[in-house]
């Protein structure tokens, strides 16, 4: 990366966003020194034009921001730099230095709020109630949910009688049980077919875009394709390496920084295991997911 400090008089601004929320945090200046220091630690320091001198965000509050990526604008002379934020951004202890609405990619914290009631089990919680109930019960709830968010969306363009006809027929399934889609039961056999019959199957991702979805994809793979849990886990993993000619895999060794998670549970006993995380490392580093998820808690209040 070649980054252009001489347009302004040694300066870049750097744009500082949540490398979660994609919100936009702050926005500082650097020079090749503050460069080099963030670079160095992996926490972002910048040059301040009223202190004249380096200046380490969170030296004196704690709140460090924790690099996870760099890029660099068309010009080579703004940096956009994602961060971990310990803490407030803001000297105000506001999440950002701009007043800006906290509606960015609430779909996030909505996903790490069940996430933590399907985790931590609390009694009386809804999700835990589901949980006790197994996946067929979580479908058809989302299901139910699916329909009812559309049939309130199309309420201002729909008859009401047509509203009232669609919720009719959302009553009836799920009176009836809410059976198995028949476009799901097909795709069940299909698959199950080119499986028997030799065909190289893996697990694609740009479908579930939530993170979660690929686990599932893998239990599906084994409750009605025939898949063994390692024929499943290869195809979420080492079969799509193949397929796509990548050779960088390596082995977890001192000295190598690598993304990984670690299970609480044996996913080759029993393939819903690959959703028991216990832990998650990112660059080498364990996240502290508590402390994350207590964040996002703490946003939705």
């Amino acid at each position: 990366m070649t980054i252009d400090f001489n347009k302004s008089d040694g300066l870049v601004p750097v744009i500082i966003q949540d490398e979660y929320t994609l919100e936009v945090l702050m926005l500082g200046y650097m020079n090749q020194e503050a460069y080099d220091k963030t670079v160095r630690e992996n926490i972002v320091t910048f040059y301040s034009r009223s202190k004249n001198r380096l200046w380490t965000k969170g030296e004196t509050s704690n709140n460090f921001l924790h690099v996870k990526s760099i890029d660099i604008d068309c010009d080579n002379d703004t940096l956009l730099i994602k961060v971990k934020a310990d803490g407030p951004t803001c000297h105000t202890g506001s999440r950002s230095c701009f007043k800006t609405e906290y509606n960015q990619n609430f779909i996030l914290q909505l996903e790490a709020i069940v996430a933590d009631r399907y985790e931590n089990p609390q009694e009386g919680s809804y999700i835990n109630k589901l949980r006790t109930k197994g996946l067929n019960k979580i479908a058809q709830k989302v299901g139910e949910e699916g329909v009812e968010t559309v049939i309130a969306a199309l309420a201002e363009t729909l008859p009401a009688s047509t509203i009232a006809g669609l919720r009719k027929q959302l009553a009836q399934r799920v009176a009836a049980g809410n059976p198995a889609n028949a476009l799901f039961d097909l795709h069940c056999r299909n698959l199950k077919r080119i499986h028997e019959a030799g065909m190289i199957i893996g697990v694609g991702t740009d479908g579930t875009g939530d993170g979660f979805g690929v686990h599932q994809q893998m239990e599906y793979y084994v409750r009605c394709a025939g898949f063994t849990p390692a024929q499943a886990l290869e195809a979420g993993t080492s079969i799509n390496a193949r397929v796509l000619g990548l050779t960088r895999k390596g082995t977890v060794a001192a000295g190598k920084e690598a993304d990984f998670v670690v299970l609480a549970a044996n996913p080759l006993e029993r393939i819903t295991n690959s959703r028991r995380i216990d832990k998650v490392y990112l660059r080498g580093a364990d996240v502290d997911r508590a402390a994350l998820r207590a964040k996002f808690l703490a946003g939705t209040k």
